[in-house]
């Protein structure tokens, strides 16, 4: 039995650090498309046919709308990067002094392009940023051939692209598809299961959970935007779709409210004040509980929304009933209020995300008209890491070209491409330096491993099925890199580096001087773009995380300042997507406190929006507290880097007591105590999250 449970033991562990099916089928997939593309550009007699493969490599992804979306915007942005390479070349070819500048201020605008775009929108830069280089160096030695190397460069990457979208649809394809209502399905019950578990006070679980949660939503955005890519109906369903997250993340503000402030309050007295709400929260959280614990409730909406609007028609009478000016002190009554205001609120968002739900996977469902807006999700955008990646390639590109010209480096054209490609790389990733040393652990077993098959391998073998035989096994390690999270920069350095220095084509040849030079000019390009990132205006995670905070801030006085009030769903999109950054690479010892910091700063934001749609609606003397308090947090919001928000949460404790004072004014007066009492709570507990940086 010992025997037997130990043998089975080394076969799990065994078991679990084999790869996956998945990924085995994505690297066979992979190699299979790169191999073949490599074939047809041999066929069809391309100057550089190892571009078509190279290009497989870079654009390869497990799923097809993954792969299509990428292969989209590269070719977009390889159509871009030709026509602007033409166009300086016909400008300025015979005025190095005016081209490289100009060349370089196009790489500038595309990598800062590349940083303010996510996802596979973002590549579109990279590629018109990097394709400019490629065939403008080469064309303005030549400027009678441009045209003709531009034409060669563009069709060698297009058909890698081609290759790579036809191979990962036709072979065993994976699609985001029919991944994507199984999520849209889990995803409601989810957030269900944690309001539950707030209204049930499991706060050592709710704080586990809301991370994820938050995370797991603004997933969908992404895979939303990819499954537009694989089905034209589900193009159609977009904009329903992106309600749907936007009232996801609506019932987790809400949640949060209230789990908040009831963290807040001493056990005892909390408790006390619960089992005052027990029959509203024991009918809300029982309709919560039973969509948690069986999804299937979902197939029938109309009873689930029957039950949630039983359940906001007794949350409003016990709110009518309970918070009146005769309550025995001040924090009942906001208690009452935030609870029950809040839990209103979640429950009239569960319903209509019920209720879009119902519309998405219905194939009767309604349809958005055809000229429905179409806006995409509303995302942290930080034009000053942009202009400093912009500025970062244009200077690293500058510098690798005077060492080309002061050296008269045969190879040097390789090194600038090099540069371009990886400063153009890197503006797309959230920690370009880490990425960097991933690739440099990727590209220097490339190297050994392309200089063992060019010399010792290929000259014995005759024919393309022999040269398959030998670059398979290279590719398919390659591609499990790729498909590793904790490998994915390694594997993408070595599948392109490898094939860049075996450039396999029709008539080879083999010398060591040769392969060795243009290895130089390879790593020459990576260090002085690793340099440029290192050393040009370093960045660290402080001065990230501050610059988050400060956008944060200024997101909050845009609320207080402007006219209009913004759409409360773009609102929270876009705080939700700045929690989600300040978590992305934090320190584990820092996340629960960068957690609270976002959370306060998105419920002082809502609050505030809603104290401004009360306004109308309250008597005079309320009314102008209300103004004060926003007063006061529009002086905080403007106010020098580090300066405290005492005298805002001052401010906010005051105009609850004059709130309190007019209880009589209505259920109006009453939102805007829960508002006062949870802005006060927000500013006095985490301080830091409204304090400018500066940065």
């Amino acid at each position: 039995m010992g025997a037997a449970t130990a043998i089975g033991r080394i076969v799990a562990r065994l078991d679990a650090r084999l790869p996956a099916r998945r990924d085995l089928l994505f690297s066979l997939k992979t190699a299979f498309a790169g191999l073949l593309a490599l074939f047809i550009a041999f066929r069809l007699q391309l100057e550089q046919p190892e571009w078509a493969m190279m290009t497989v490599y870079i654009v390869s992804q497990p799923l097809a709308g993954m792969l299509i979306s990428k292969g989209v915007y590269r070719i977009l942005g390889t159509l871009a990067g030709s026509a602007a390479a033409l166009t300086l070349v016909g400008l300025a070819a015979q005025i190095p002094e005016l081209f490289i500048p100009a060349i370089a201020l196009w790489l500038g605008v595309c990598a800062a392009g590349a940083t303010v775009l996510r996802s596979n929108r973002s590549y579109g830069f990279v590629l018109a940023g990097y394709t400019a280089l490629i065939i403008g160096f080469p064309a303005a030695q030549t400027p009678s051939l441009a045209f003709d190397l531009a034409v060669a460069r563009a069709t060698e990457i297009i058909l890698g692209i081609l290759v790579a979208s036809a191979v990962n649809r036709i072979v065993f394809p994976q699609y985001v598809r029919t991944a994507l209502p199984a999520r849209l399905r889990s995803a409601l019950p989810g957030v269900a299961g944690y309001a539950a578990r707030v209204l049930r006070g499991a706060g050592t679980e709710v704080r586990e959970a809301r991370r994820r949660l938050i995370g797991e939503a603004l997933a969908l955005e992404d895979m939303t935007d990819l499954s537009a890519f694989e089905a034209p109906e589900l193009r159609r369903r977009t904009p329903q779709v992106r309600h749907f997250i936007g009232g996801l993340l609506s019932v987790l503000s809400s949640a949060l409210a209230v789990h908040d402030h009831m963290e807040r309050l001493e056990t005892d007295h909390a408790d006390r004040l619960l089992a005052d709400l027990a029959p509203v929260v024991d009918r809300v959280a029982g309709v919560l509980e039973r969509l948690a614990a069986d999804p299937r409730a979902l197939d029938d909406p109309d009873r689930l929304d029957r039950e949630l609007a039983e359940g906001a028609e007794l949350i409003d009478a016990h709110l009518k009933s309970t918070v009146t000016p005769d309550r025995a002190s001040g924090i009942d009554v906001a208690f009452h209020a935030v609870v029950l205001g809040r839990l209103w609120t979640m429950v009239a968002d569960l319903r209509d995300c019920i209720a879009t739900h119902r519309e998405i996977v219905s194939p009767r469902g309604r349809l958005p008209a055809a000229g429905a807006v179409r806006s995409g999700p509303a995302l942290h955008v930080d034009y000053r890491r942009a202009a400093v990646n912009g500025l970062r390639a244009a200077i690293a590109l500058l510098m690798i070209c005077a060492i080309w010209i002061v050296t008269a480096w045969p190879n040097g054209l390789t090194a600038v491409v090099i540069v371009g490609v990886l400063c153009s790389l890197f503006a797309s990733r959230d920690n370009p330096v880490a990425v960097s040393r991933e690739f440099i652990k990727g590209a220097a077993p490339a190297a050994l491993a392309a200089f063992c098959v060019s010399f010792l391998v290929l000259p014995h073998l005759s024919g393309f099925p022999l040269l398959a035989a030998a670059l398979f096994p290279f590719l398919f390690g390659a591609g499990l890199a790729m498909v590793n999270p904790r490998m994915v920069g390694r594997g993408t350095a070595f599948g392109i580096f490898f094939i860049s220095l075996t450039a396999p084509r029709n008539a080879m040849g083999y010398d060591p001087a040769a392969f060795l030079n243009n290895a130089m000019a390879l790593f020459t390009g990576m260090a002085i773009a690793v340099t440029a990132y290192a050393v040009i205006f370093p960045s660290d995670r402080r001065r990230i995380v501050d610059r988050l905070i400060d956008g944060m801030i200024r997101e909050l006085r845009r609320l207080a300042a402007d006219p209009v009030l913004p759409r409360r769903r773009r609102f929270e999109h876009r705080m939700y997507d700045r929690i989600n950054l300040l978590l992305t690479g934090a320190p584990p010892a820092e996340v629960e406190g960068l957690l609270r910091g976002g959370l306060a700063a998105l419920t002082v934001g809502l609050e505030m929006a809603r104290l401004r749609r009360l306004l109308p609606q309250l008597p005079d003397g309320p009314a102008g507290a209300v103004r004060a308090l926003l007063s006061a947090l529009s002086a905080q919001l403007s106010a020098p880097p580090g300066t405290a928000p005492a005298a805002a949460a001052e401010a906010a404790r005051r105009t609850e007591e004059r709130l309190f004072a007019a209880l009589g004014g209505g259920g109006p007066v009453v939102e805007a105590i829960a508002s006062a009492r949870l802005i006060g709570e927000s500013l006095a507990g985490q301080p830091g999250a409204f304090t400018r940086r500066g940065r």
